[in-house]
């Protein structure tokens, strides 16, 4: 292409203003050599070994996507294409990794992860805006002891009074406080939701029970009510 610059070995350039270095880029014949085009290549770093082994390492447009270890045009801002051994992205914040797409699909947020395969592992608090869905849960809830902690862990979640109590401010209704340490988050701030829906499936459980135990003694009260009426009518 016209005013392309080429640096390497086997080296092609077919665009206009196009760079490519390296050796055997995997090069594009579709590319306008006279005029600028926003999908042909810009910027080319070939990585092939041989004229019928060709590969790019990293390939920039001119309308700004950039694909790395895949040859085709990118069709994101960012694609990015990693073998199976090999991690795809790693984000770091003052040399600690923050963010990591594995190489078993999974991606781990928050620090370096294994995360499960094709899933997310959070390492830290997660807020949504909106609503959160899921097929399945692995279970690692945590569950109480004892029907004593449950109860406690349920009678602890009391909203806060009057004059304290926001119904505009989710953050300003439950009285964080007074939570029992079962339902209470590691930074003592928030209550952990997933501790909560297992104290309160302890509490129902035991209410059941509780409720056709005084079933059971309402029918015997019952029976007994009507031979002593039987009785009384003899």
């Amino acid at each position: 292409g016209a005013l392309s610059t080429v640096i390497g070995s086997r080296n092609n350039a077919y665009s206009w203003c196009e760079t490519v270095i390296g050796r055997y880029n995997d090069y594009d014949l579709t590319g306008n050599p006279d005029n600028w085009e926003d999908t042909d290549h810009l910027f080319v770093i070939g990585n092939g070994t041989a004229d019928d082994a060709r590969s790019n390492a990293m390939v920039v447009l001119k309308n700004g996507r950039t694909a790395i270890g895949t040859s085709g045009k990118p069709n994101s801002r960012l694609h990015v294409n990693s073998l199976s051994d090999e991690n795809a992205l790693r984000v770091q914040v003052s040399g600690l990794t923050r963010l990591i797409v594995n190489s078993n699909g999974g991606t781990a947020v928050g620090g370096n992860y294994i995360p499960p395969n094709n899933g997310l592992h959070v390492q830290g608090d997660a807020y949504f805006v909106s609503n959160v869905s899921a097929l399945s849960f692995t279970d690692r809830t945590p569950y109480p002891k004892d029907l004593e902690t449950a109860y406690k862990a349920v009678f602890s979640m009391n909203r806060l009074p009057e004059g304290e109590y926001d119904e505009n401010n989710k953050e300003n209704q439950l009285d964080h406080s007074k939570l029992h340490p079962f339902v209470n988050s590691a930074d003592g701030e928030h209550r952990d939701l997933s501790a909560t829906v297992s104290a309160q499936n302890e509490v129902i459980k035991d209410l059941v029970k509780q409720i056709e135990k005084l079933k059971d003694e309402n029918e015997l009260l019952k029976q007994k009510l009507n031979e002593i009426i039987e009785k009384l009518n003899k």
